[in-house]
């Protein structure tokens, strides 16, 4: 395992194994971390997983740091009035038509971060920096 993380509120430990995908198979690390989830984890962590080169990009790097910024400097009235306002919408929704109720484009973008973060607004393309794939669904699981 290359990193371990520990997740601040609840606890929840990861350790993950970080390999290009072409060396999955010939290295067998999947059959490796499942053998690792089935018992030999404890105390040092509560999963294994394994991250490539599709997990780990550019794109969802900056994304992951615009989720940050705004972790830190989220406002609870916001949030919850852009959750509101979101689930009025079925399927796919162009951010623009969510955050059209704020009149501050800042605020609106922070709290889509915020939701982005709970996974209360679930990217169309996770794959693609939020600003150049900005279309959503909410999910109306989350709440």
């Amino acid at each position: 395992m290359d990193y371990r993380a520990t997740m601040a509120v609840s606890g929840y430990k990861v350790v993950a194994a970080v390999r290009p995908s072409w060396l999955l198979d010939k290295d067998d690390l999947r059959h490796t971390v499942e053998r690792i989830n089935g018992g030999s984890l404890q105390g040092f962590a509560d999963e294994a997983i394994i991250l490539t080169e599709g997990e780990i990009t550019n794109d969802r790097g900056w994304n992951a740091k615009s989720i940050l910024r705004a972790l830190k400097g989220s406002v609870g009235d916001d949030n919850a009035r852009l959750t509101d306002h979101a689930a009025k919408f079925q399927g796919m929704v162009a951010i623009r038509a969510l955050i059209d109720v704020f009149d501050c484009a800042t605020a609106a973008w922070n709290a889509v971060w915020c939701l982005v973060h709970d996974e209360i607004l679930l990217p169309a393309r996770p794959d693609l920096k939020l600003v150049d794939a900005p279309y959503v669904r909410f999910n109306h699981n989350a709440i």
